[in-house]
């Protein structure tokens, strides 16, 4: 039961780094014209609102509920685990939004507009 536990936290945390990813490389490849700026993609506009910040924090929320249920042997998997301390610290978040303001750089857009 342990490991089902493990898969599943793994697979979360996989899933929604793919997601973001895919999302930020579509916005950067599929608006090659500049559109992007006047019409922002899904993923844009919920990163400008803070939805997608609100949604990482819901997931680490979620991987905390489920800590609280694991067996000693999967609390220690999951401290070592990189990605579980990233987002425990906040530093997948800061990452995110250098990452964001690195994309908006190099796409000329203006910071906050």
């Amino acid at each position: 039961m342990t490991v089902a536990k493990g898969v599943i936290i793994s697979g979360l945390v996989v899933i929604v780094g793919l997601i973001a990813g895919i999302g930020v490389l579509a916005a950067v490849a599929g608006r090659q014209d500049g559109s992007a700026v006047a019409n922002p993609s899904q993923m844009m506009r919920m990163e400008r609102s803070g939805q997608m910040h609100g949604m990482l924090q819901e997931h680490q929320d979620m991987l905390d509920r489920m800590r609280a249920d694991a067996s000693p042997q999967m609390l220690r998997m999951m401290e070592n685990d990189r990605m579980t301390q990233m987002m425990r610290s906040g530093d997948m978040i800061r990452m995110q939004e250098e990452h964001q303001a690195e994309i908006d750089r190099m796409m000329g857009r203006m910071p906050g507009s």
